[in-house]
């Protein structure tokens, strides 16, 4: 829809578009807001050589975020343990029983 607001996610940087075109963050509620023909501009810009941005509604980017943190605090203990018991293995230590 027209009327919704888009952020716009730079592949390149791995962060968000900050308001004004000015720098990026890992924060989505640091991202600007921006028009969809804003954003169309801006993705247009970018993308002319290979694909480097993209422009998602704030309730779309909003709905990956929550999803993100939803894996991650589910994957986030086994990760740590995998981890760990690869650097034990490398040092030849014994890793903690779990």
């Amino acid at each position: 829809m027209s009327g919704d607001t888009y952020v716009i996610w730079s592949y390149e940087h791995g962060a968000w578009w900050r308001p004004a075109s000015c720098g990026y963050t890992t924060r989505l509620e640091e991202a600007g807001h921006y028009s969809k023909v804003e954003a169309d501009r801006i993705v247009a810009d970018a993308n002319i050589v290979s694909l480097n941005e993209c422009a998602l509604t704030l309730n779309e980017a909003q709905h990956i975020e929550l999803e993100l943190r939803w894996l991650i605090e589910r994957m986030l203990p086994s990760l740590v343990e995998t981890l760990i018991r690869e650097l034990a293995e490398r040092r030849e230590i014994t890793p903690p029983q779990t």
